[in-house]
């Protein structure tokens, strides 16, 4: 079995701001199920829709309206339903 090594993320903020607003939108992002890190702090609202989720060995499932707050170089991975 081929093993998947994560990649960075590279995360660019705008001049002068503290924080990134990315939005991942089912079918429509390539990169949303990929398995990535970065050394920022993740905060992730699910505004719609269902799916799993992986960050580090930990498996779980998120509905509309979760929040969780990740922690900076965990390797997560997202999945749409």
């Amino acid at each position: 079995m081929k093993k998947i090594l994560p990649t960075l993320e590279m995360i660019e903020p705008s001049f002068g701001s503290s924080f990134t607003l990315t939005k991942y939108v089912e079918n429509e992002n390539s990169k949303a199920n990929f398995w990535h890190y970065h050394p920022e702090i993740e905060l992730v609202y699910v505004n719609g829709g269902a799916g799993k989720r992986q960050v580090g060995s930990h498996i779980s499932y998120y509905t509309s309206g979760s929040v969780i707050l990740i922690g900076s170089n965990l390797h997560k991975r997202r999945h749409f339903n």
